[in-house]
């Protein structure tokens, strides 16, 4: 019994789909190599943050002057006829 022919018939069958075996163990290699690595970025941040030197009075009543302008708006908005119809 010989097997010579068959052998040939798989060595030319692996020539023609050498890509097929080549790619995928290029791929696993790669990503073996890449996982193995230490991560290269590194990040660091820092956030600074100030007390606002504002005094609350002020704030507060520009928080209300706001509220008091703004409220009228809203309520127009919130009970038009358009949003109405929408909630229906």
């Amino acid at each position: 019994m010989s097997y010579r022919p068959e052998i040939i018939k798989y060595i030319d069958i692996l020539k023609r789909q050498q890509y097929f075996l080549i790619i995928p163990i290029i791929v696993s290699i790669g990503s073996a190599l890449a996982l193995k690595m230490p991560p290269a970025y590194r990040s660091k941040a820092k956030i600074l943050y100030y007390a606002p030197d504002m005094n609350k009075r002020l704030v507060q009543s520009f928080v209300n002057l706001y509220l008091e302008w703004a409220l009228p708006f809203i309520g127009a908005e919130v009970f038009s006829r358009d949003n109405a119809e929408e909630a229906r």
